[in-house]
């Protein structure tokens, strides 16, 4: 709900050219913090909310933490942050912004689900932030709307949400839906926000502040070559076709050729870059992939097994193990213990 801005903030250098341009009024944004959200992205959607009041020497934005329940919500760095029960907290906030975590997938909360359902239908902007935005799924607010969803759902969203296709940016902001994949690209989604709210010179400043350059919101095609700095042509086509094939994979002489190269060479590039032959590099992206799937869906332990290019759940459990130093089944296990 939009406020007068009567409260007077310290002021800073620059509050009187920014008070030039900026709207008057305060907004209660509402952070519905879930189980094992991460205080990383929390905080860097927070904090230029904390500089926009005090450059412009008025509360513009008046932030609310919020759980599902009375007891505080506890972080994926196990910190615990008091919050107010949603049903404790203000009754029509301007925006709700769902800060998921690792687990939000599974989160069916019907009154929580309601809540955030009639805020959609009053107008209110609503949001996601990285595991959040399967909630909105759930909800059904995605369709027909661009999104934003972090490359580590990807897999698990396409199984349960197979009609909706996120877009390539890390942040959106269409209309009353806002999303973000998350991480550190939370800032500049809320600077783009701030900017919508009350201009481009009030967030120029607030990024100035933190001495942040935005970036181009399109996040990478491929978090792995894109990190490693790769250059080779090859190397590129046959980690994205890896990538693409991780339930049905290729055999290492249809990727070579794919790739446009030897078998021979191949093997030659992926030691160089990698330390490991494309088997062993292609093995485990599928591991990987299963990690993600038993961190993030409902499928069973075999069914991640099948959905990662492994048709024996024994011989799947083996590697897993191998890679992670426990077996699949403690993993969700694990899991399910930390926020249950």
């Amino acid at each position: 709900m939009l406020r007068p801005a009567s409260q007077k903030l310290p002021r800073s250098p620059n509050a009187r050219a920014i008070s030039r341009v900026i709207s008057c009024q305060t907004r209660e944004i509402a952070f519905l913090l879930m189980p094992g959200f991460s205080l990383a992205t929390w905080a860097a959607a927070l904090e230029p909310l904390r500089m926009a009041n005090e450059l412009s020497g008025k509360p513009l934005y008046t932030p609310v933490m919020l759980c599902s329940h009375e007891s505080g919500v506890r972080s994926s760095s196990g910190i615990k942050i008091d919050a107010l029960a949603l049903a404790s907290g203000p009754a029509d906030p301007d925006t709700l912004i769902i800060c998921g975590g690792v687990h939000s997938h599974a989160f069916d909360d019907s009154k929580t689900i309601a809540r955030i359902r009639q805020m959609s239908r009053n107008g209110r902007r609503v949001g996601a932030i990285s595991g959040g935005v399967f909630l909105l799924a759930k909800m059904g607010l995605l369709h027909n709307q661009r999104f934003a969803l972090h490359w580590i759902f990807r897999k698990a969203f396409a199984d349960l949400y197979p009609n909706l296709t996120p877009s390539a940016e890390n942040h959106v902001v269409d209309g009353n839906l806002l999303t973000c994949a998350g991480g550190i690209a939370s800032f500049e989604f809320m600077l783009n926000i701030i900017a919508k709210d009350h201009g481009a010179f009030l967030s120029g400043q607030v990024a100035d502040q933190f001495i942040f350059t935005p970036q181009t919101a399109t996040a990478p095609p491929s978090v792995l070559y894109s990190r490693a700095g790769l250059n080779n042509r090859s190397v590129v086509a046959a980690v994205r076709l890896m990538e693409d094939r991780t339930e049905f994979p290729i055999s290492m002489a249809e990727l070579a050729e794919s790739a446009g190269t030897s078998r021979r060479q191949l093997e030659r590039l992926f030691k160089r870059f990698f330390g490991k032959g494309p088997s062993q590099f292609y093995r485990s992206l599928r591991l990987k992939r299963a990690h993600e799937l038993l961190l993030h869906s409902n499928l069973s332990v075999t069914e991640v097994s099948f959905a990662s290019g492994f048709q024996s759940p024994a011989y799947f459990s083996k590697l897993y193990r191998d890679e992670y130093n426990q077996p699949p089944v403690q993993t969700r296990q694990a899991l399910a213990r930390q926020f249950s």
